[in-house]
């Protein structure tokens, strides 16, 4: 009798220990989702004020230089295409721009208009976020193929000007894969270390003994 007793009280505190463990493994899946997704959020806001607000400070021009043909040298642009780039970097923020080119008979004169593919990116620490505009097309923007709409993002120049974004900028709605991975497990990190600091400092503490 005694050991029913004693299997039962066993098998009850082995039950409770069981629920216990299940909640804690729940907590535990539940809040890393929930800073996962404030991670990749966290990403998508910073890639976008990196978009709206910081400046370009260096930029890169193809060689101008002709060569036997008459026309400069094409370089290879983000993806392998040959064209003649010109690129922008600064805080978070990254374009690539083919450009047109305008000569004679005697060869090259100048550089003319801006080109397609064009690529715009943001993010930090990586580039995470990214616009691609395929073809240049003077339908208005809803016109366009949803495909097109989706990987050009929103221009900055349909916000309203209390924002003070930089011209000619792009929201990228299309995530940069290697970027938005990196990014998004940089600020998960973070944001665990500041949970954890808060945690441990919102604990009160002891009261000193008198």
């Amino acid at each position: 009798m005694r050991f029913r007793k004693r299997k039962t009280r066993s098998c009850i505190a082995s039950g409770r220990l069981d629920r216990s463990l299940r909640g804690v493994m729940k907590r535990c899946v539940s809040n890393t989702l929930v800073l996962l997704i404030a991670a990749a959020l966290l990403n998508v806001l910073v890639a976008w004020a990196c978009l709206l607000w910081s400046p370009y400070t260096s930029h890169l021009a193809p060689p101008d230089k002709p060569t036997a043909d008459g026309y400069p040298p094409m370089i290879i642009g983000p993806y392998g295409e040959r064209g003649w780039w010109f690129s922008a970097n600064g805080f978070g923020v990254w374009q690539a721009v083919p450009s047109g080119a305008r000569g004679t008979e005697g060869g090259f004169l100048y550089w003319r208009g801006e080109h397609t593919p064009a690529y715009y990116r943001g993010g930090w620490p990586m580039r995470s976020l990214q616009s691609k505009v395929t073809f240049h097309d003077y339908r208005a923007r809803w016109e366009l193929p949803a495909e097109e709409i989706l990987h050009r993002g929103m221009q900055t120049s349909l916000l309203p000007a209390w924002v003070r974004a930089k011209e000619d900028r792009r929201l990228p709605l299309v995530p940069f894969w290697p970027g938005f991975a990196f990014n998004t497990f940089f600020y998960f990190v973070a944001l665990v270390g500041v949970r954890l600091v808060w945690r441990r400092v919102s604990v009160p503490l002891a009261p000193l003994p008198s």
